[in-house]
């Protein structure tokens, strides 16, 4: 694959265009507060003469559901994607990431110099321990009835 790129650089004498995908790198970013605890890579291959490469939404969930670990939940799908036409290479936008919905994911045609950097980027984090679902509650009160005082009597624990 990586060498067939590297011929098809070296042959290049004319105006490239964009084609449609052939894979895409995914990864799968586990995060534990504000820190990085581990990454799963995949490379996706595309099958199909469709221009634009769509991932349909139930391929997304189906995958999240896949890879979910126990203590995470899933958090943001972004994606990084280079759709420049060749004309526009000298004057392209500072960032190509952007935030992805869970619906049929559409990824136009690419230089195929960019195909390698194309990304998936599945967010987990890891879910937040509840302090107040454990223990005795701080703001519970006892009201015991005596027969000696008709009345009442606050007792607090």
């Amino acid at each position: 694959m990586w060498i067939e790129e590297l011929e098809r650089l070296h042959q290049i004498d004319h105006l490239i265009l964009r084609e449609p995908l052939p894979y895409i790198h995914v990864q799968y970013i586990f995060v534990e507060e504000t820190e990085i605890r581990f990454v799963e890579k995949q490379l996706w291959h595309f099958s199909g003469s469709d221009k634009n490469r769509i991932i349909p939404k139930e391929k997304l969930l189906n995958l999240i559901e896949t890879v979910l670990k126990p203590n995470y939940v899933f958090q943001e799908l972004l994606v990084f994607h280079i759709p420049l036409e060749p004309e526009t290479l000298t004057n392209f936008p500072s960032s190509f990431l952007s935030s992805a919905t869970l619906d049929n994911l559409s990824l136009p045609p690419s230089l195929f110099i960019f195909h390698p950097f194309n990304t998936l980027y599945f967010i987990f984090q890891k879910k937040l321990k509840s302090v107040l679902s454990k223990g005795k509650s701080l703001t519970k009160k006892s009201v015991h009835f005596s027969k000696k005082h008709q009345g009442t009597q606050k007792t607090f624990y």
